[in-house]
């Protein structure tokens, strides 16, 4: 998923989580007050304006996880587009091959969902493929090219400078002759609202990749297909599914397949001491920002102080990255190698495989077994959350600690005990290649329940922030001023009373809106004399 801004310094030691949720929800009904004063008015960024509330809402989670206040704008408007035709009404009952259209807002070299999706058409024999992105601005990698090339699976492109209302008619447009739709979009893509907005047409599928976040789409979503059954319970509870489903098991793209693993040598192929235990971790960069008492790189620099051999492979985050601590770079044993489209080397040359945190990469722990058999060591947490979820096959061999004490010496006691460590690693991996090589049998089944579904668009409730376990622990990783800076995307005659109420409610100190309001209202009022000055 794309990586957000971060600075370098524990985001909550003033704040608590549960505060954090609530200035969160203080923010997203500062948007959406703007956004029903739009709608009630037909304004035309409307649309935009609901892109950005739902934005806002993935990066910084406001307790709940969908808002029919939002949808249903989207949903209004989707209803002015052109209908279905009789031809996509009666294509599921034609004979033949079945097709599954996949939409995706954006996809890239790194990352989970971009390889699901890939997957999916490489493993789904069931079925014909074709692929829509709607707003791709990069190349599409290459390896999701060469797969939809051989399963003969056309890849289109939507203009991504084209208006929300276009790329919802020509999505719309292009799903005609489908017989199902599989919606892989960001959680701030409003076009499949749109396109799916009307009865009739192929049922719809959202796969819920963005498992943390509040998101778009459950208003057209005939099902929604989960990962995990603790994702699946999360939206049984706050998205309002229609129905659910699970998709299980390895995501990685590559086939699973047995054959020794030699750690020596991997290790030398990276120039690393093969003697040495090397650990690894990967995720994108924004993974490892500091949360709180949950710092990855303070507890790393931890490890290493006690194991003086130890060298580390920390693949996501580039040399550059302010979230690395000089005193961790001195050591001169943590090689930060960036993102990396192909993991595999890293895996196998790792004798442990770090959870990334305070968020997760959910298919890394899985994947350093299957692919390196490295062994696999959750993050700590006092209990399970939606950031630490329990995963059933890696929990057979690995326990989650509760502290960060007890982390470190479950890490130390795995290296000192390598032959132990490898062969239970190497027990799990047996069953993950079974899984993937059985991975392609869930499609007909999945195919079967989603075609059964009859597509329709429904209303969903508006939702207010629900201050639970769950909400507060994902909402604890949210920059500070993100409220500030949400505050400034209102306009301008807004702005000024949104921060009063922010005070008053006592999200931002006095002192922090009588530095921060003059400054803007001063850029204000030049970028008016500019304008005049033009003009």
């Amino acid at each position: 998923m794309p990586s957000v801004h971060h600075t370098r310094h524990r985001y909550h030691s003033e704040k608590s989580a549960e505060q954090q949720l609530l200035a969160n929800d203080f923010a997203y009904r500062l948007l959406l007050d703007n956004l029903v004063k739009l709608g009630k008015r037909a304004a035309p960024d409307v649309l935009r304006r609901a892109e950005e509330i739902a934005s806002y809402a993935w990066l910084a989670h406001p307790g709940r996880f969908t808002d029919g206040v939002v949808e249903n704008i989207l949903l209004r408007a989707g209803q002015d587009l052109e209908p279905w035709t009789t031809s996509a009404i009666a294509r599921r009952t034609a004979a033949g091959a079945t097709r599954t259209l996949h939409v995706a807002s954006e996809l890239y070299l790194t990352g989970g969902h971009s390889r699901a999706l890939a997957k999916w058409v490489q493993r789904d024999l069931h079925s014909s493929h074709a692929i829509v992105v709607t707003r791709q601005v990069g190349p599409v990698p290459d390896f999701l090219s060469a797969i939809a090339e051989d399963r003969r699976a056309p890849i289109t492109r939507l203009d991504p400078n084209d208006d929300i209302r276009q790329r919802a008619r020509a999505l719309r447009s292009l799903s005609q002759d489908c017989d199902r739709v599989i919606l892989h979009h960001h959680p701030d893509d409003a076009v499949p609202v749109l396109a799916y907005a009307v009865p009739g047409g192929c049922p719809v599928a959202m796969f819920n990749h963005a498992h943390f976040a509040y998101s778009l789409g459950s208003s057209v979503a005939d099902i929604i297909i989960n990962t995990m059954p603790y994702f699946r319970e999360l939206t049984r509870r706050y998205r309002y599914p229609q129905a659910t489903a699970l998709l299980e098991g390895p995501l990685g793209l590559d086939r699973l397949h047995w054959s020794d693993i030699d750690k020596r040598v991997a290790k030398q192929r990276l120039g690393l001491p093969p003697a040495c235990p090397v650990a690894m971790t990967i995720g994108a960069e924004s993974y490892f920002t500091p949360s709180g008492d949950s710092d990855f790189f303070a507890t790393l620099g931890l490890l290493l102080a006690r194991r003086t051999d130890l060298h580390v492979l920390v693949v996501g985050v580039g040399d550059k990255s302010a979230l690395v601590p000089s005193r961790i770079r001195d050591t001169g044993r943590v090689r930060l190698v960036g993102p990396v489209a192909d993991p595999r080397p890293y895996f196998e040359a790792a004798d442990i495989c770090l959870e990334s945190f305070p968020t997760p990469s959910l298919g890394a722990l899985t994947e350093s077994v299957a692919y390196g058999e490295a062994f696999p060591v959750p993050a700590f947490a006092e209990s399970e959350n939606p950031l630490r979820v329990n995963q059933q096959r890696v929990s057979s061999i690995a326990v989650r600690q509760r502290t960060e004490a007890d982390y470190v010496s479950y890490v130390l006691q795995l290296l000192d005990s390598p032959e132990v460590t490898r062969a239970r690693a190497a027990t799990l991996r047996r069953v993950l290649v079974h899984d993937d090589e059985c991975f392609g049998d869930q499609f007909e089944a999945l195919n079967a329940l989603i075609d059964r579904a009859v597509h329709a668009r429904r209303q969903l409730p508006a939702t207010e922030c629900a201050v639970t376990h769950e909400h507060i622990a994902l909402a604890s990783t949210t920059h500070p001023r993100r409220l500030r800076a949400t505050i400034w995307r209102l306009p301008a005659s807004g702005r000024v009373a949104a921060y009063a109420r922010a005070v008053a409610s006592g999200h931002e100190s006095i002192g922090e809106a009588a530095s921060d309001v003059p400054r803007h209202l001063a850029r204000a009022v030049m970028r008016r004399l500019g304008l005049r000055r033009k003009g």
